[in-house]
């Protein structure tokens, strides 16, 4: 085993597999700027605040917290809906309904 320092279970002989399906919508430059970060983060934190979010745990100003996602999101949003419209579905369908024995 080497040097020892792995154990057998821990060395990785194969890369990963792509076990989840990543979102290759092309949104350019969105999200990419400080102001739209900072949008982000006030907008993440407005939501984290409604669930319960420990107030010390949070970094923004609580006034600048925003109710709504920032227009990026929205814009990434549609770019994705614009996408997914546009590539076709399969045919199959959806799956039979596995009726379960009485």
């Amino acid at each position: 085993m080497g040097d020892g320092s792995l154990l057998d279970w821990q060395i990785d002989d194969e890369p990963p597999a792509d076990s989840v399906d990543a979102d290759k919508t092309d949104t350019g430059s969105l999200g990419t700027s400080a102001e739209e970060q900072d949008d982000a983060i006030a907008w993440l934190e407005g939501l984290a605040s409604k669930h319960g979010a420990k107030p010390e745990e949070l970094v923004t100003d609580p006034e600048s917290r925003k109710e709504t996602e920032p227009e990026w999101v929205q814009q990434a949003k549609t770019a994705k809906e614009k996408e997914s419209i546009e590539t076709p579905v399969s045919e199959e369908g959806p799956p039979a309904a596995v009726e379960e024995p009485a």
